[in-house]
């Protein structure tokens, strides 16, 4: 008795089955681009990124301690002549610009776990199941260690220099009324102008790839995504055993859905343009030496309905589309596009031609008639992102083909929202064990094929924005402390005559040299690494003229907005206070 419960139990439910797969194989199959060249290429774009951004703070900071060292030279040269040694008063400035990075670190990390909490929420781009995004202890341990390397690196130099003191000079000065070193502001110079160069490099790669995203967004497809929407089929295969009972099924959902109220046009296909092409083989040519073994795959495989062409308006370039008499039991056909045509045909008419996929000498796949050739579809897949191809495809009648899953492609009669539920009861209704996908408006799955590119296009122009502040406060910063530590020259040029546009220039002028040497050097630098951004472009030159003049026009008006504050402050300097003050 209890051998035949179990018998069955086993028997219950034979329309279903399982198919167990490691689960790697799984999430490598949905998430292809993960071990992909792309991917690695946009992390070293955006860790570049960070890093570039994290260098220019590091140059602001290191030239605001330079500014400070110069009002600290008389404390300097007292701690020294009271017995500290040079090493002693290395350490003690270290010390502070640990201090200052600790603190620095730490409101990082409070805007940083704002900032995890608002990318889960949002959800811009699909990760993996597996990954988790947070603020663990590695990631803080990282932060950590990042904030002393940066505190040796930003006030490193500057410390060096405090330290380089002459006690006689300095304790005569008393601090005030010193001239500028020329050594010290020189080397201030230079770090703006690096700081510079960075920003224009940062701006030219965020421009490159925003340039990138609206020109593959606007890109002509070949097909008309608008209005369409796509749903997917699974049989079980118990129940579906033949490709008559699987056609048969397929007609029958046809009929079905086509007389649901707002759907215009429908059509099955095995697979869709923004989805890949499928199936990928060889193609063999009758009277034509076969492939050989190592040929590439390079022909995509499709099964579509005769609908399919005037659903997703693919015009018709020569012969004929499929008809209801192309089935199983008559000639086996084929259309091809344009792209197939161009490659195996060339100066030829394909029309009455035979063709089949090439599975070695003995195959016994049959010939395919080909009966019509079809405009090219721009085609994508998650493994090459940002790349609209117009790839080789054989289309097959779905009748003659029927495999176990199909999508559905229904043109709606009006933009609207999508009747998904009206849609799965329709197919329930015919057999409740056929599996339904979510339906999903085409123009929307073209929207997640540019999520992650619009994500790290984004992501990059923050940055790029951040650091032209930077750049622009660093520059302001710079021309404001040189103006400081020229208080009394200033004055004695008004005095001997000098009119305050004159000196509205002289200051001016330092600025302009200094945004106008780092726009150069920065263009160099955009110019000698775009080329490695190449994978992640599309439709546009890393060495576009017109993003690296507008680059270099809008940072340089920045400068020049920089500059007027210092210069105008200059120019009001009373030439008797400022003689007074020395």
């Amino acid at each position: 008795a209890e051998i035949s419960a179990l018998h069955q139990r086993l028997h219950a439910h034979d329309r279903w089955g399982a198919l167990m797969e490691p689960l790697i194989y799984d999430l490598q199959a949905e998430f292809v681009w993960l071990a992909g060249r792309n991917l690695k290429l946009s992390l070293a774009v955006l860790f570049a990124a960070v890093s570039l951004v994290l260098l220019i703070c590091c140059v602001n900071v290191a030239n605001l301690l330079l500014a400070r060292s110069a009002a600290r030279r008389r404390e300097m040269a007292i701690r020294a002549a009271l017995g500290s040694g040079r090493a002693r008063l290395i350490r003690q400035l270290l010390t502070e610009s640990l201090l200052l990075s600790l603190l620095a670190s730490l409101s990082g990390i409070a805007l940083a776990a704002g900032a995890v909490q608002g990318f889960k929420k949002a959800n811009p781009i699909e990760l993996p199941p597996t990954s988790v995004v947070e603020l663990n202890g590695k990631v803080l341990a990282f932060t950590l260690l990042l904030s002393g390397v940066t505190a040796i690196l930003f006030g490193l130099v500057p410390a060096w220099r405090a330290s380089r003191i002459e006690l006689n000079e300095a304790l005569k000065t008393g601090g005030r009324g010193i001239s500028p070193d020329g050594r010290r502001m020189g080397f201030g110079k230079a770090l703006t102008v690096a700081e510079v160069a960075l920003t224009v490099v940062l701006l030219a790669g965020a421009g490159l790839l925003i340039r990138s995203v609206a020109n593959f967004r606007a890109a002509p497809l070949g097909f008309a995504p608008e209005g369409v929407v796509a749903a997917s089929l699974e049989l079980p295969q118990t129940s579906y055993a033949t490709p008559g009972q699987r056609g048969a099924f397929y007609q029958r959902v046809a009929e079905r859905l086509g007389a649901l109220p707002g759907i215009a046009e429908l059509a099955l296909s095995t697979t869709v343009p923004t989805r890949g092409t499928g199936a990928v083989s060889v193609l063999a040519v009758e009277g034509r030496p076969d492939p050989t073994t190592d040929q590439i795959l390079d022909v995509g495989q499709q099964g579509i309905s005769p609908e399919y062409f005037r659903v997703m308006r693919i015009p018709l370039e020569q012969g004929r589309f499929f008809r209801s008499q192309d089935t199983e039991r008559s000639e086996p056909v084929a259309i091809i596009n344009q792209a197939l045509a161009a490659k195996y045909f060339p100066g030829e008419d394909p029309a009455g031609k035979h063709i089949r996929e090439f599975e070695g000498s003995e195959t016994n796949r049959p010939w395919l008639t080909i009966v019509g050739v079809v405009a090219n579809e721009q085609r994508t897949t998650v493994s090459e992102e940002m790349r609209w191809g117009e790839l080789p495809v054989v289309y097959r009648p779905l009748s003659q083909t029927a495999p176990l899953s199909v999508s559905l492609l229904l043109r709606m009669a009006s933009p609207g929202r999508v009747a998904g539920d009206s849609i799965r009861r329709t197919i329930a209704a015919s057999d409740p064990d056929v599996s339904v996908g979510t339906a999903e408006p085409l123009s929307q799955t073209i929207s997640k094929v540019l999520a992650y590119p619009r994500f790290r296009a984004v992501i990059l122009a923050v940055f790029a924005g951040l650091a032209m502040i930077l750049a622009v406060v660093g520059l302001y910063g710079v021309l404001s402390h040189l103006v400081g530590q020229r208080t009394h020259e200033i004055g004695v040029r008004m005095a001997l005559g000098a009119q305050p546009i004159d000196v509205v220039w002289m200051v001016s002028r330092q600025g302009a040299f200094l945004a106008a040497s780092g726009i150069l050097l920065g263009l160099v630098a955009a110019l000698a690494l775009g080329r490695y951004l190449g994978a992640l472009l599309y439709g546009v030159r890393p060495s576009d003229p017109a993003l690296l003049v507008g680059v270099s026009v809008a940072l340089a008006a920045s400068a020049l907005a920089a500059t007027y504050v210092p210069a105008r402050r200059a120019s009001v300097v009373d030439p008797m206070v400022a003689l007074r003050e020395e």
